[in-house]
């Protein structure tokens, strides 16, 4: 895939996530750097117990819009 497609399909993949979750967590791009994509979440959601849910929600609608991916780090902050 390449990058134009790859970014055009983050952003449909950010619209449809942010579409039934937010106001609990919504998605924001931070930025695409090769072959990462940096994603901010905020929202009400447990920062806690529930954090690890919402990132993992939204690798699966981006395995839906067709990026194969792989979590590579959570960082929670205050």
């Amino acid at each position: 895939m390449d990058m134009e497609s790859m970014i055009e399909q983050v952003y449909k993949a950010i619209e449809f996530y942010n579409r039934y979750r937010e106001p609990e967590a919504k998605a924001i791009l931070l930025k695409i750097d090769d072959d990462k994509i940096y994603v901010v979440f905020r929202g009400s959601f447990c920062r806690t117990c529930g954090v690890n849910d919402w990132v993992e929600d939204f690798r699966y609608v981006l395995e839906d819009v067709g990026i194969d991916n792989e979590l590579l780090e959570i960082m929670v902050g205050g």
